[in-house]
């Protein structure tokens, strides 16, 4: 080989996070529910987005994701919390999600 010679490797810039997946060998547990999970367990810590955002990057409905959420949170995975009433009106809600079953399957 000639000492001349130069390597030059191109990689594909690549972002890896670790995550706890002892919840995708819970049986009780839907594949869409357990999808859902990786993708939200995936994202940078304290992630915030909206719902329908999900929807943009695959194939699923909002219902779809609607449901797989509401799965997660009745299995105890996630926990729909209400914002503060404003003017005795509620301010939407928004959902804390864990990679364990740490939430009791009501919401509050």
């Amino acid at each position: 080989m000639n000492e001349g010679t130069n390597v030059q490797v191109n990689k594909k810039k690549t972002f890896h996070k670790t995550i706890n997946t002892k919840f995708t060998k819970d049986a009780t547990l839907s594949l869409r529910a357990k999808g859902l999970m990786i993708y939200l367990l995936s994202m940078p810590d304290n992630w915030k987005g909206q719902l329908y955002q999900i929807t943009t990057g695959s194939s699923d409905t909002p219902y779809g994701v609607k449901t797989a959420m509401k799965e997660l949170v009745e299995k105890g995975y996630a926990m729909r919390k209400w914002n503060d009433k404003v003017d005795g009106q509620f301010q939407g809600s928004y959902y804390i999600i864990s990679d364990t079953r740490e939430f009791s399957n009501e919401t509050s």
